[in-house]
């Protein structure tokens, strides 16, 4: 595709289907995310199953990838390079990386980069709990915010930040209090049309991604199933899997290589987590009052309060 049709991708301005179409605060241009490029990373591809993914919540349950989630575009690697031999399982600091197909090119411009959660050790230690994310239906801030630090991108080169979130599996879950864990309540619940939630700052050169911390920290959540505020959808109950997208926006007459893919994402497995509208381990919420430096106020009431 020739770098023009690409770049057009995002500035024409469309809502299709009801899928959310994030918009740059930082232009008045009114620049869009296209339901083109949502179709480019949320199109179903045929190919082998999956593999499941573990969720060490008491219970040490396996959780099975189904057909459920829409958004499974994107094989799975486990941080190599496509068509690379097997790698060992990762170490719970490095992201898994997803690609379109088992087979892809990825673009010069998205080849080397390379993501690093921030706080990734306050992020295990709610992920050894079993981490739960507050749902409203105005909307509510994630804590742990979702941070990286990115590097490997070409400075001059023009990059999209993107987050999506995606379904663990296709069940629902319910809090047992008697035993302090997890356990299946049934069939997960109809999902919404995919949300991507685009960093304020994009575009934006990859000399400016790479120099500062990349956060997330205005992204809302909701299950308010007609938010019209650009907030991501999720279900109560259910188990989600944040991702983040590195997108390479070609310049106004340069053509994309034929035949590569020009986004590169990134998954944080420690990141996953329930949500909730009402927290429901007690030893989450003990963690969240202690690691939140907004939640002093808790900390100085009587425990009794």
């Amino acid at each position: 595709m020739e770098g023009q049709e690409w770049r057009g991708e995002w500035q024409q301005p469309r809502q299709n289907d009801g899928v959310s179409a994030s918009q740059c605060p930082r232009s008045s241009s009114g620049f869009i995310l296209s339901q083109s490029l949502v179709e480019r990373l949320g199109r179903d591809h045929e190919q082998p199953g999956l593999p499941t993914l573990h969720h060490p919540i008491r219970d040490n349950s396996t959780c099975e990838r189904s057909a459920y989630s829409p958004l499974q575009a994107l094989s799975e690697s486990t941080c190599r390079d496509h068509g690379a031999q097997p790698a060992p399982p990762p170490q719970p600091t490095l992201p898994r990386v997803q690609s379109s197909s088992q087979n892809v090119t990825l673009h010069p411009a998205v080849s080397r980069c390379t993501a690093t959660l921030e706080l990734a050790a306050l992020w295990r230690s709610f992920h050894e709990l079993g981490t739960e994310m507050i749902v409203t239906k105005a909307g509510r801030r994630m804590f742990p915010a979702l941070q990286a630090r990115l590097g490997g991108l070409l400075p001059n080169a023009q990059y999209l930040l993107l987050v999506d979130f995606v379904p663990l599996d296709d069940k629902r879950y319910r809090y047992a209090f008697h035993s302090s864990s997890w356990v299946v309540a049934g069939k997960a619940d109809p999902i919404s049309p995919p949300r991507f939630h685009l960093h304020p700052d994009s575009p934006a050169p990859g000399s400016h991604w790479m120099r500062q911390l990349v956060s997330f920290d205005k992204l809302k959540l909701t299950n308010n199933q007609l938010d019209d505020n650009g907030h991501i959808i999720l279900n109560s109950m259910h188990r989600y899997q944040p991702r983040l997208h590195v997108v390479y926006l070609p310049g106004e007459g340069q053509a994309a290589t034929p035949g590569t893919v020009p986004y590169r994402t990134f998954v944080f497995p420690e990141t996953g987590f329930t949500a909730v509208t009402a927290y429901q381990n007690h030893r989450i919420t003990q963690l969240k009052i202690a690691s939140n430096p907004f939640a002093k106020g808790f900390r100085d009431c009587d425990p009794d309060d």
